[in-house]
């Protein structure tokens, strides 16, 4: 007769009984003998096994485990009397993993039957204990296993048939039988506490009363050291809880995003997903590397082999997900290690030290009490590397004081050399103050602020006086006009501005022209600074704080190439006007030379020593142009004014441009080649093109700081970035596997994106916010505490734009994960990352400027799972153009002339519909962000961004990475070329207006960082409108598609949080959706009290909308 205990009283089976369940459970499983992994198990019990322990109400079908799998379910359940002793109906699973340690095997058992289990009944029902016995264990091991008695549930033994290694003995020692079985895992040379069970019933009633979906796992171990830094570093849990709690809390426990092998108990439904994260992730091949590889920033563990936790480590990076930690002064634990010679501690290892690892073990129960009234959601939150995450006073705190301060800069007061300009000084065009460059030879160069409103740069020839001529000039002429001065400054930005004044009042001050701003991330204590070189050129350039004589280019004026080079670098042109162009070095010697020029007709084109072409940009365009339409294009350009540019970008994009030869202002971006997709930490090296022997062409990152390190090796660095020949294997010449492996895992790259592992860990239930800030901190502090309040909200993801001011670190806001991610180099393109932690199927792209109601997010959301292939947004946009020319076969002849439109606002007798959503307010599916970053295929959509679309998207991603605008533009296009793939394809365009039940806060007017707010906006976009629709056209023989559909949101008159959301056709847009907030009057405490500009929070969070999907 088997007995065990359960809440102190005996029960009994009769042997007929147990033997026909045993039956009954043989006839399922097909025996005793499972396989799990490749490696099979044999199994025996004296005792049922657990999955019948528990009443048929409480066992869950395969189905349900899985949709129960996601976030908010991970926690304990909520069955039996929440919040009172005694209502415990779970399960917890004791399962040791044990290899030949006898001894070690007796000690934790000894510990596990000298604990206090007066807590059962509480939370658990019963404790069940599970032996897991390697392949090699020996006989003795074997019979202690078989002859120990547990008394406080089930006991079961399982041995291998073929040894595992550590990581299946882990991963393969207990698997969730329901929804309400705990794992406790134990490896043989833990010992645990006598309190270790009352803790762990404790923590899960605390859990119980205030669910926090993010704790998987609670861990008996109290760490000494950081396992992800490197070197690992030494922790003390109990002087960092006194340092962000205060004394009184010095024993708190916290949440630390660390898995615990030295004694845990996990969640059953987080174990489930880290089983199928662990399958998808590990190769059970020795020496097969996973496609699906996740590097975690700066982490120790991306070096790990044959640990699980490196696997798992990943899984808490991703989800945003910890552990509960114990907390007790001298690091007293729940259970301890004893660092016995195993599977990772060998003999006469060094590098595990006792003292650093064993730690004393919590003899004393009082200090549990308190654990009675803990709240969880109290509790710190500690990162990876064991650093707090903030708390939402914090998080203000530290956003609060970045606004008062990021706007004051200081004029250095000096006396300025002739050849340079700083940040805080001024040449005036009323002043005798010019710069002048070093003497080279007889010439030298000048540089005036003119009355006429421009910056000219003179060179002066001494031989012949009276000479100075014009070299270059910002092109800005308006003539003289009293009481008007001009003024060219260098701003702390790195950007030189030419500004205008009238009748010298400061206020009046308005922009003329200036150089790019500096989009690389700086150190704060640098300066930047304008020089005026001996060749006439004008520089700007960063000067580091640790060295005054390093000296990184910012921008600079075109030079000026009169010969043929094989490389092309940053800075350098090629011009149609000037016979220039690139030759290769013939290193082959079969005497075959290659030539690239620009050609009149707008094409760059590569050919060896006979005339015909062997690649040119033009084969990116779908048109082949020769023979009377080659000259006929050439005379177009003639009579048009117009040369054509060849240059290779800061971002590693080659660019060829249509130049005004007059003013020298491009007129179109015609080609480029994709921008670099890795980034490349500023000042460590530079992009070249070469035209190389074999006529490929090709774009090189040259890395100096790996050449440095790399001295048994030739030449420098270098990684490949893009090249004409798609296969072209390098086979000499170039050492860059080592570059390309470790400068990937600083950052984001294409090709090593685990696009699997975003899809297994998908969640429908909840979307990720996406917001993108430069200096509205204010702004951005207002936006995390009003959209963390939202349940449908999992992770608000803040891309920090700010290359001057370091992103604060992750913080937890009302429940809500806040992720700040800072990318090295400033692009809007950065706003699409296809982070790999990004794992909810809906993301909603939001401007640090816009406040939208709770409850019209919802509704998007509704809407969007209706129409998962659309933009859907708030905030519409209309083009104006006129109709194509028709062509042969029904293609239009050119592509429309548009004319972006700012208005939010439209006559239904004007448009037909709209044609645009800017990511003011726009929800798309995550697979769009690897769409437009990387092109390729969204499996879940159906889509893919086809071939003949790659020059669409390499064209997109060079005009925002070099204009700092349009990405959203930019996306509408690619949405469009994606849809256009589908069968049958998109029946409309990619934008989807949802009509807000709440007016929209609009703060865009604040502060003077808001793209919009510059005058040249509109005419910019327009520009990015057009180069990217004639690319579109050249695809697809149309132009941009317009969208007829909007849907509607209707109120419920019964219940205000519930909404229909009713498809209609459009017909116009006549009242306006948004309030401007900085023109609205505030309340007494200068805050605003109603409309779309309130940032308080509503009565209700919780919203409900039905879909209906068309109205006749």
């Amino acid at each position: 007769m088997v007995m065990w205990r359960r809440n102190s009283k005996a029960r009994r089976f009769s042997w007929s009984s147990l033997l026909g369940v045993l039956l009954c459970l043989a006839t399922v499983s097909g025996g005793l003998v499972t396989f799990a992994g490749g490696a099979a198990l044999v199994s025996s019990s004296t005792a049922l096994p657990d999955v019948t322990a528990l009443p048929a109400a409480h066992r869950v079908s395969v189905d349900e485990r899985s949709r129960g799998a996601h976030l908010s379910t991970s926690g304990p359940p909520s069955r039996g009397r929440r919040g009172h002793r005694g209502g415990g109906s779970a399960t917890l699973t004791v399962s040791i993993i044990t290899n030949n340690r006898e001894t070690s095997l007796r000690r934790l058992c000894d510990s596990l039957l000298a604990a206090d289990y007066s807590a059962l009944g509480d939370f658990f029902a019963r404790v069940d204990i599970v032996f897991n016995l390697e392949a090699s264990s020996t006989t003795g091991t074997i019979a202690f296993a078989r002859g120990f008695e547990w008394p406080h549930g089930f006991k079961h033994v399982r041995k291998r048939a073929r040894q595992g290694g550590l990581i299946l003995a882990v991963s393969e020692s207990w698997y969730p039988s329901s929804t309400e079985d705990f794992g406790c895992l134990l490896e043989d040379d833990i010992e645990v506490s006598p309190h270790y069970f009352r803790f762990v019933s404790e923590m899960m009633l605390a859990l119980q009363r205030e669910p926090d979906p993010r704790v998987v796992g609670i861990s008996l171990y109290s760490p000494r050291r950081t396992e992800t830094t490197n070197p690992p570093e030494p922790f003390n849990s109990t002087a960092l809880m006194i340092e962000v709690m205060g004394a009184e809390h010095k024993e708190s426990p916290y949440l630390l995003q660390t898995p615990c092998s030295w004694g845990a108990v996990y969640f059953p439904n987080h174990w489930e997903q880290f089983v199928d994260y662990l399958r998808l992730r590990f190769d059970l091949k020795p020496g097969v590397k996973s496609p699906h590889d996740v590097l975690i920033p700066s982490s120790r563990t991306n070096g790990w082999k044959g640990s699980w936790k490196k696997f798992h480590f990943e899984l808490l990076y991703l989800r945003g997900q910890y552990l509960v930690y114990p907390n007790y002064e001298g690091q007293r634990s729940l259970s301890t290690n004893h660092m016995e010679k195993g599977e990772h501690i060998k003999s006469g290892d060094v590098d595990h030290k006792r003292q650093d690892f064993t730690v004393p073990l919590l003899v004393d129960g009082a200090p549990l009490l308190h654990l009675r009234s803990l709240k969880v959601s109290q509790l710190r939150v500690l990162n990876l590397f064991g650093k707090p995450w903030l708390r939402e006073e914090e998080l203000k705190q530290m956003l609060a004081g970045m606004a008062s301060g990021a706007s004051s800069v200081v004029p250095g007061v000096r006396q300025r050399q002739p050849s340079l300009l700083a940040v805080g000084e001024e040449l005036s065009s009323v002043k005798d103050e010019i710069m002048m460059s070093a003497a080279s030879g007889r010439l030298r160069h000048y540089g005036v602020v003119q009355n006429d409103g421009q910056f000219v740069i003179y060179r002066d020839d001494a031989a012949s006086p009276n000479s100075a001529a014009p070299i270059w000039s910002t092109q800005t002429f308006v003539g003289e006009v009293n009481g008007t001065t001009y003024g060219l400054t260098l701003s702390p930005t790195g950007s030189l501005e030419l500004s205008r004044r009238f009748r010298n009042d400061v206020k009046s001050d308005k922009l003329v022209w200036s150089s790019p701003h500096d989009r690389t991330r700086r150190h704060p204590r640098g300066s930047y600074v304008a020089q005026l070189k001996s060749d006439g050129c004008l520089a700007v350039y960063w000067k580091s704080p640790k060295n005054g004589k390093c000296l990184s280019l910012v921008w600079e004026t075109a030079t000026k190439r009169s010969r043929y080079v094989s490389m092309l670098s940053v800075g350098a042109t090629l011009s149609s006007a000037s016979g220039d162009g690139m030759a290769s070095i013939n290193d082959r010697g079969d005497g075959k030379v290659y030539h690239g020029a620009v050609q009149s007709d707008g094409q760059f084109v590569v050919m060896s020593d006979h005339p015909n072409p062997i690649w040119s940009t033009n084969g990116y365009k779908g048109e082949v142009r020769n023979g009377a339409l080659g000259a006929l294009a050439a005379l177009a350009a003639l009579v048009r004014n117009v040369v054509y540019h060849f240059s290779l970008s800061k971002t590693g994009s080659l660019r060829l441009e249509q130049v005004d030869k007059t003013t020298g202002w491009v007129l179109s971006l015609v080609w480029s080649s994709p921008p670099d997709r890795v980034s490349r930490p500023a000042g460590t090296g530079t992009y070249h093109a070469r035209l190389e022997s074999d006529g490929n062409l090709a774009v090189y990152w040259a890395d100096r700081r790996r050449s440095r390190r790399r001295r048994h090796h030739q030449g420098t660095c270098l990684s490949l970035v893009w090249q004409s020949i798609p296969n072209k294997v390098h086979t000499k010449g170039c050492i860059r596997k080592n570059c390309d492996l470790s400068l990937s895992r600083e950052h984001f790259a294409c090709t090593s994106f685990p696009a699997a592992v975003p899809a297994l860990l998908q969640d429908a239930s909840t979307f990720t916010l996406l917001i993108s800030t430069h200096s509205r901190f204010e702004l951005l502090s207002e936006q995390l505490s009003y959209y963390s309040a939202s349940p449908m909200i999992s992770t608000i993801v803040v891309t920090w734009h700010n290359m001057n001011i370091k992103a604060p670190p992750d913080a937890r806001v009302n429940g809500t994960y806040i992720r700040f991610e800072s990318p090295t180099t400033d692009s809007l393109n950065n706003r699409f990352q296809p982070l790999a932690y990004i794992t909810t199927e809906a993301v909603f792209i939001l401007d640090d400027d816009i406040k939208l109601h709770l409850q019209d997010m919802h509704n998007m959301f509704a809407a969007w799972k209706e129409n998962k292939q659309n933009l859907v947004g708030a905030s519409p946009r209309w083009v104006d153009g006129g109709s194509s020319e028709p062509g042969s076969g029904g293609r239009a002849s050119a592509p429309h002339n548009l004319a972006y439109l700012t208005q939010s606002e439209a006559s239904p007798d004007k448009y037909e519909g709209y044609s645009l959503m800017l990511t003011r307010t726009m929800m798309m599916h995550r697979d769009y962000l690897h769409l437009y970053t990387c092109g390729g295929s969204s499996t879940e959509l159906g889509l893919q961004v086809a071939s003949h679309f790659d020059q669409l998207r390499s064209l997109i991603l060079s005009i925002v990475a070099a204009e700092f605008n349009c990405e959203d533009i930019g996306m509408n296009f690619v949405v469009n070329a994606a849809r256009s793939s589908a069968n049958p394809p998109g029946a409309d365009a990619a934008p989807l207006f949802v009509r807000p039940l709440h007016r929209i806060g609009d703060f865009g007017k604040m502060g003077d960082t808001g793209l919009h707010q510059k005058k040249s906006h509109t005419t910019a976009r327009t520009d990015c409108l057009n180069q990217m629709n004639r690319a579109f056209w050249q695809a697809t023989g149309q132009s941009l598609p317009v969208q007829t559909r909007v849907i509607d949101a209707m109120p419920s008159s019964l219940n205000s949080t519930s909404t229909a959301l009713m498809q209609r056709r459009y017909s116009g847009l006549s009242v306006r959706l948004h309030d401007d907030c900085m023109t609205i009057e505030r309340g007494v405490d200068g805050v605003h009290k109603q409309g779309g500009c309130s940032w308080d929070l509503p009565a209700q969070t919780k919203y409900n909308a039905y879909y209906v999907p068309s109205v006749h």
